[in-house]
């Protein structure tokens, strides 16, 4: 009974002419399994019953028609990439002109349509998608992309399928039924019949968290089932790295996270191709295909580029306000912006805003200076006398312009603003005027004479110089009290300074009024102390000893008395015994008086012990001297150098008497005074 069916066509085809339905049997050889159990004939009736009961369906299938996909080679890479040199490209050669194309990853970057030589362009990303492709009146076709390099061409050809090709019904089982199977890249239908033109087709069978099966298969008569069975794998840990924290990740379309602080993001992904997108605003948003395998570091690193260019501003004025996109900038000189094109706006009250657009590419660095035209109004203005010197300012204080008598000025930017005008012999005269945008202020002015004042200086010290400024110019300079007749009134600015350091310098600002005789009384006042060097030699004529005494004194003052303490350091030779020395210091107090500015008169009183011992005839002899003085002196000082002479009364006591007498030779008398004479230089420092 077999035999029956071994010359039969394999599969089934309805044809349609004019408006009659054919319907040709062609029957798979899978099926002729069926015709040797009676029960399935009853089935294939059905079945056929069917199809004539219900011709509506007929219609619809015969309707849409499919289309065939084929690729080839081409030579139109230069072509493509001229302007996207990082993308890949399609190009579909088609006889149809209403082709329609969509990615299920968003991943068509451009579609160019050329109608005149028959092809369609397609710019795409360069990772695994599926284009699908429409037209009206056929099937939709789907094609896979695999992997395309940067500037990677593919080429294809899309037509009208030849409804009556030799073709030859082939069925794929694939378990899982949700997997998806590619032959030939196109997207093609499982467990079910297809048609597919005899010779050699590459198939690919995927579907997440499985492994892929791909392989090329041999389709003729004798080959038409083809079974595939998918295996099972594990999830395997994915470390994404950037160099951006922040930047956002998706997988296939799917937000999985963002890059952490440490510059990682943690996936589980089934091993298998995937489209990673690593994006984040002001940089180069990047789109890969990579590849998770079972075994192995699944680590995946990345370097985002900045995507930003450099508007650098100059403007003025600079507190304008200035706007991109309506997005507030003021203040700002260097902005960063992404690639694109902008609407630049500056304005400030006062003046003719700014508007324009310009273009930023990645890196670029665009530099613009712009300066505000304001608004202007005119100043016409006349004032008698006409030899009057006349200032004009804005609100902050800064000299505009300055002239002589008339004038007119055009274009003088609105706001407010001083005038003022000065002449010999005649008061000053300042007032604020306003600039009207497009109106002409008129300044019409007569200066009043002047009314002269008077101003009368004293001093506590006749032996200082004074200084008289105005405006930051000095106008007078004298030594001592001073009066001046006819002075202008007007702000002044005095300076007095004595000749003597000791005296602290005088300074003082003050307002003479027009008419007003004014007085100053100036008193010095001294500094606070002064540090003195001195050296002076004296001679102790009852023992022939001279004493030279080095020392310091500080000195404390006031208007009219010095009281000073300091130490004074002396070494002392014996004359009959040559190179023998004693060396001690003495404490001193001293209190003078000022009684001219250069002369100085003190009193004083010290105390010096002198202690040593000598060998002199193989006897040691023991020593010692104790001196207490007192006395005055008057000296005489020239700006920082002192000279002065003193007398001194000396009380001497305490000698041994064996090395007065066997070594000196000499008689002493005790408790007697004796007298000295010294002169001293010395150096002051006034703080």
């Amino acid at each position: 009974m077999g035999n029956i069916y071994d010359d039969e066509p394999e599969c089934i085809v309805l044809k349609r002419r004019g408006s009659y339905l054919n319907i040709h049997f062609e029957f798979p050889m899978v099926l002729h399994t069926y015709f040797y159990n009676f029960k399935n004939i009853t089935l294939i009736l059905l079945y056929f019953g069917t199809l004539l009961a219900y011709p509506g369906l007929i219609n619809a299938q015969d309707t849409l028609q499919r289309l065939t996909v084929t690729q080839t080679t081409s030579e139109a890479r230069g072509t493509v990439f001229r302007e996207h040199p990082d993308k890949a490209g399609v190009i579909i050669e088609s006889p149809l002109t209403n082709l329609r194309f969509s990615s299920n990853l968003d991943g068509i970057v451009e579609e160019r349509h050329q109608p005149d030589q028959g092809r369609y362009v397609l710019i795409i990303e360069p990772f695994t998608q599926i284009i699908a492709i429409d037209a009206p009146g056929f099937m939709q076709e789907r094609l896979r992309i695999g992997s395309p390099a940067p500037r990677d061409v593919r080429h294809y050809i899309v037509e009208p399928e030849e409804r009556f090709s030799d073709l030859i019904s082939v069925i794929f089982n694939v378990e899982p039924d949700d997997a998806t199977l590619f032959v030939d890249g196109q997207e093609t239908e499982m467990n079910r019949a297809v048609q597919l033109v005899p010779g050699a087709r590459s198939i690919l069978v995927e579907r997440d968290g499985y492994r892929s099966v791909e392989e090329t298969i041999e389709v003729n008569t004798d080959n038409i089932l083809f079974e595939y069975r998918l295996d099972e794998v594990d999830i395997v840990p994915v470390r994404i790295q950037a160099n951006v924290t922040g930047a956002q990740v998706s997988i296939d379309g799917d937000e999985r996270g963002e890059i952490d602080s440490s510059g990682f993001l943690g996936l589980w992904l089934f091993p298998g191709s995937y489209v990673l997108e690593i994006r984040h605003s002001g940089y180069l948003t990047q789109t890969h295909e990579i590849a998770v395998k079972e075994d192995g570091d699944n680590r995946f690193d990345f370097t985002l580029d900045r995507n930003v260019g450099e508007l650098v501003l100059n403007v003025a004025p600079s507190d304008a306000r200035i706007s991109i996109n309506r997005q507030n900038y003021s203040g700002q000189r260097q902005i960063e912006l992404a690639p694109g094109r902008y609407r630049l706006d500056i304005e400030k009250d006062g003046y003719e805003p700014h508007s324009e657009t310009f273009d930023l590419d990645r890196n670029q660095r665009l530099s613009r200076r712009i300066d505000l035209k304001p608004h202007t109004g005119s100043l016409r203005f006349n004032v008698t006398p006409g030899s009057a010197r006349v200032t004009l300012q804005n609100a902050q204080g800064q000299q505009v312009q300055n002239w002589q008598g008339i004038q007119h000025i055009r274009s003088l930017p609105v706001g407010s603003y001083r005038l003022s005008a000065a002449a010999s012999g005649y008061e000053e005269w300042s007032d604020r005027i306003t600039i009207v945008k497009d109106t002409e202020k008129l300044v019409e002015i007569s200066l009043n004479e002047m009314k002269y004042g008077s101003l009368k200086i004293t001093a506590n010290v006749s032996i200082a110089d004074g200084i008289l400024y105005r405006n930051g110019t000095a106008i007078k300079i004298w030594t001592g009290r001073r009066l001046f007749n006819r002075m202008e009134p007007g702000n002044y600015k005095l300076t007095f300074e004595a000749d003597n350091p000791i005296y602290k310098k005088y300074e003082t600002n003050f307002r003479l009024l027009a008419g007003e005789n004014k007085t100053i009384n100036i008193n010095l006042k001294t500094k606070s102390y002064t540090s003195t060097f001195y050296i002076n030699t004296a001679r102790f004529s009852s023992i022939s000893i001279w004493n030279n005494i080095y020392g310091i004194l500080a000195e404390f003052l006031d208007e009219k008395y010095s009281f000073g303490a300091g130490m004074s350091f002396g070494a002392s030779n014996i004359n009959n015994l040559k190179n023998l020395y004693t060396f001690d210091a003495k404490v001193g107090i001293s209190i003078s008086n000022n009684l001219y500015p250069y002369v100085q008169v003190g009193l004083g009183f010290s105390d010096i012990d002198v202690e040593s011992s000598l060998t002199f005839s193989d006897e040691v002899y023991s020593y010692g001297i104790d001196v207490y003085s007192y006395g005055f002196g008057i000296s005489y000082y020239y700006r920082r150098i002192q000279i002065g002479v003193g007398y001194n009364n000396y009380y001497v006591d305490d000698f041994d008497l064996d090395m007065i007498r066997e070594v000196l030779k000499y008689e002493p008398s005790f408790g007697s005074f004796q007298f000295s004479i010294g002169i001293g230089l010395g150096y002051k420092s006034y703080y």
